[in-house]
């Protein structure tokens, strides 16, 4: 009989079965949904990492759902995110640090080749539901990202509202201006600016506003 703390009645041996990590508290580079630097009147901007040629597909319409493991914060919805570009890669790892330095030859690690509106978010909560939606979000059942029958508990579909690319634009350099890149939630950077100047120029031009 298994008792509480993981002891077996009788010889109080402990329970070799491997118990999950506990909940990890926000930090600088892992912030939760409740982080008010999420706010739009924060004036704060983001970007999301994708691997290419992920990122291609997406800014082509293509993949019209972006899958991932968690969800996306309430407030980013409706909100453009930048397309920070990395290369291939892991799936599902990312080969990135948590602060880049758009000086310091960041840019040899980075892409930001355009920007993603997220209308909503599904949540995928049987392999079935995520299967009917290949057409849109891509992932095959041999990739990386698939549902794991037994380890896979939900993927979230964020799935894209409008898209632009840089280049189609005129501006070939979606970072200019950007100082670093500081990891916040996973894949999701803020973009720190050298001053609010050159935030609010890329930002005119993109039609923010």
């Amino acid at each position: 009989v298994l008792l509480r703390g993981g002891f077996t009645e009788g010889n109080e041996m402990p329970d070799s079965t491997p118990q999950p990590p506990p909940p990890q508290s926000p930090t600088r580079h892992r912030k939760d949904s409740s982080w008010t630097g999420w706010r739009k009147n924060s004036s704060k901007s983001f970007g999301l990492e994708m691997q290419h040629p992920w990122s291609r597909h997406l800014l082509s319409r293509t993949k019209t759902i972006e899958t991932r493991a968690y969800d996306l914060p309430p407030e980013l919805v409706n909100e453009r995110i930048r397309v920070l570009e990395s290369r291939p890669g892991r799936d599902g790892v990312s080969s990135l640090p948590n602060t880049i330095s758009i000086a310091d030859d960041g840019r040899s690690q980075i892409k930001c080749v355009g920007w993603v509106v997220f209308s909503r978010v599904v949540r995928y909560e049987d392999r079935d539901a995520f299967a009917r939606d290949e057409g849109k979000h891509l992932v095959t059942k041999d990739s990386g990202y698939a549902w794991k029958d037994g380890v896979t508990e939900a993927i979230y579909g964020w799935v894209v509202g409008e898209t632009g690319s840089y280049s189609d634009e005129g501006n070939e350099d979606g970072l200019a201006g950007v100082n670093r890149l500081v990891r916040r939630m996973r894949s999701l950077y803020e973009l720190e600016w050298d001053d609010e100047t050159a935030k609010s120029a890329l930002e005119e031009g993109e039609g923010v506003g």
